[in-house]
């Protein structure tokens, strides 16, 4: 043998052999293998799915998440915005006090309201309270009627205004 021998470098010799010589070969024969695999995984549409009310809140908890993150640019603008001055802060005030401002408004108090209950029942599974199955699923649908509950005297008040 002539040059670089494959122990010089550290590549086993059966190794470079299935990949230099029999590549295709190998090929071929995981191709057929693979048509003959039932455990293959599957398409799964999660929409078809039912999951339990747990995995709705953790889900709601992380898109809540991800949308008050998003709203904070905003948030900090009106704010800024609204402390300029007194005309800027009437102008604010009216805009929020419209019927989109008030929808946006309840949608806003939604998201954190829903990421605050569902982020409590987080913590509290953390440290062990509501292990058991029907446990953490009531304690799931307190969240939600906890946030419910939160939206509800919220739009009460936006429309007593």
């Amino acid at each position: 043998m002539t040059g670089l021998h494959y122990s010089h470098v550290g590549i086993p010799f059966f190794r470079v052999r299935i990949i230099g010589i029999n590549r295709d070969r190998h090929r071929r024969i995981s191709k057929k293998l693979m048509g003959k695999n039932k455990k293959r995984p599957v398409y799964l549409n999660l929409f078809k799915i039912r999951l339990p009310v747990g995995g709705i809140l953790s889900i709601l908890h992380r898109a809540t998440g991800a949308f008050l993150v998003l709203l904070l640019p905003f948030a900090i603008y009106i704010l800024d915005r609204s402390l300029q001055d007194p005309a800027a802060f009437a102008e604010i005030s009216t805009r929020l006090m419209s019927l989109e401002g008030r929808i946006a408004l309840l949608i806003m108090v939604w998201a954190f309201a829903q990421h605050f209950m569902s982020g409590l029942r987080h913590l509290l599974l953390d440290i062990g309270v509501g292990d058991s199955k029907a446990t953490a699923r009531l304690n799931a649908w307190l969240a939600f009627v906890a946030s419910g509950f939160i939206v509800l005297l919220t739009g009460v008040c936006l429309w007593s205004l």
